[in-house]
């Protein structure tokens, strides 16, 4: 994928409509790239729809009563998939920076944004629950996407990170070079980041737990 200008869609049904045009950043390219001839990677990496951590998220999303979602990041969608095996009644949205990913959701029958978490074209508290799994530790840095996802999300936020934030060291932000493109893999101060998040006025509390391998944060958000 070249950084040249590519427009975002969203879709909504059998219908799609032009949002605005987004250019690429150069660490985001790298899935485009490899998305094809590297996808066993990215099966393995993203898990099946019936993994323990997939299992254990449909039965919080069925907890807590949750009517929609956005899976920010969606990749290959394997979040959707796990919905539909467990039958959640829930309204299940993915976006994702890569095109062939938002295409392939589309040959699914599934509603899916080219977007980046950075600015994604969304109405204020359009979700009730906005998710990403292993995404922010691929940005510059997560303070955008924060923003933008608890502006779009009316009640919860749930981020989970494969490289776990701790109270002991300082953010490392790791760029290195794959198949000749950039790709972060950042690791952050979990005190920094709760400060950043509870600063937002939208933030009732901040908690986390652990979901078999991954590291996830709740962002509870203030009844509006």
């Amino acid at each position: 994928m070249n950084s040249a200008r590519v427009l975002f869609y969203i879709t909504v049904a059998t219908t799609t409509t032009a949002i605005y045009s987004y250019e690429p950043k150069i660490h985001e390219q790298w899935w485009q790239t490899n998305c094809n001839s590297k996808i066993h990677l990215f099966r393995e990496w993203y898990g099946s729809a019936e993994t323990k951590e997939r299992k254990l998220l449909c039965d919080y999303l069925k907890e807590k009563q949750y009517r929609s979602i956005l899976d920010a990041g969606c990749s290959l969608c394997t979040l959707f998939f796990a919905i539909k095996k467990e039958q959640l009644d829930i309204e299940y949205d993915g976006l994702d920076v890569t095109q062939t990913f938002v295409d392939r959701a589309h040959k699914f029958g599934i509603r899916a944004t080219h977007a980046s978490i950075e600015h994604m074209p969304f109405e204020d508290s359009a979700y009730d629950i906005v998710y990403a799994r292993h995404v922010l530790e691929h940005l510059e840095y997560y303070q955008h996407a924060l923003d933008e996802m608890i502006r779009v999300a009316k009640k919860e936020v749930m981020i989970s990170f494969f490289m776990h934030p701790n109270n002991w060291t300082p953010d490392a932000i790791n760029i290195n070079t794959i198949d000749e493109l950039p790709v972060y893999h950042n690791q952050y101060n979990k005190l920094k980041l709760e400060s950043w998040i509870k600063d937002n006025p939208k933030v009732e509390s901040v908690s986390w737990r652990y979901v078999g391998n991954d590291y996830s944060a709740h962002i509870m958000l203030k009844a509006n």
